[in-house]
């Protein structure tokens, strides 16, 4: 067992940067040799141990991405579409190529998969985040929070309200449009029940009523 001040931990996780280190393992030949991903991931990890601030967007970005099942990203297998910005010895995640956001990516089989996508083991390359029980904790608080106040809380309806007087008439005076009028209008309410499906299923995950694994 491992101690700290003569007091077992109830989970390894929890010594994560207490005692900042190194260790070079020959595996780790893959950081060199291998795909981008784990280079990133590894940078993750590292930045979440010495930045407070950085570790907090990190939890809040993994709810908003998680919420919207985006596979072409960071939890994607090639966890890609995010830059790491620093400003004022301050580093952020900026993620962006969000077009293949809920399902888009083809890896789900059907709607209800998308909809019902588990909320944990979503990041396999920030398990060591997901193991600390505050970190979790402060992740499914970020959850609660996106689908409590702006899909239950009336600002997701308010977005898409004002979005579709935006661009409804632009869509059905569009000389060059791909799609026809109707097909778009099947789509934006197809869209509006698949984010409200989806909050539904994350606050049953959250409250233990379906499977979050």
């Amino acid at each position: 067992s491992l101690k700290r001040g003569g007091k077992e931990y109830d989970r390894l996780s929890s010594h994560i940067g207490a005692f900042p280190l190194v260790i070079a393992a020959p595996i780790d030949i893959d950081l060199i040799r291998g795909a981008g991903d784990e280079r990133r991931r590894l940078m993750d990890m590292v930045i979440s141990q010495s930045d407070p601030v950085y570790l907090d967007n990190l939890l809040r970005y993994m709810a908003v991405h998680v919420f919207s099942v985006n596979e072409d990203s960071l939890s994607g297998m090639m966890a890609h579409n995010y830059y790491l910005y620093e400003a004022g010895g301050k580093l952020n995640l900026i993620p962006w190529d969000y077009n293949l956001a809920l399902g888009g990516m083809g890896r789900s089989n059907d709607a209800t998969s998308v909809v019902n996508d588990a909320i944990d083991n979503a990041f396999s390359g920030t398990t060591f985040l997901m193991e600390n029980e505050t970190y979790h904790s402060q992740y499914y608080a970020y959850l609660q929070q996106l689908v409590s106040e702006y899909i239950d809380g009336g600002s997701f309806d308010a977005f898409y309200t004002r979005v579709r007087s935006q661009i409804d008439a632009l869509v059905e005076s569009d000389p060059t449009a791909f799609y026809s009028y109707d097909g778009y209008l099947t789509a934006a309410e197809t869209l509006y029940q698949v984010v409200k499906l989806r909050g539904q299923s994350i606050q049953g995950q959250l409250d233990g009523t379906i499977p979050s694994t």
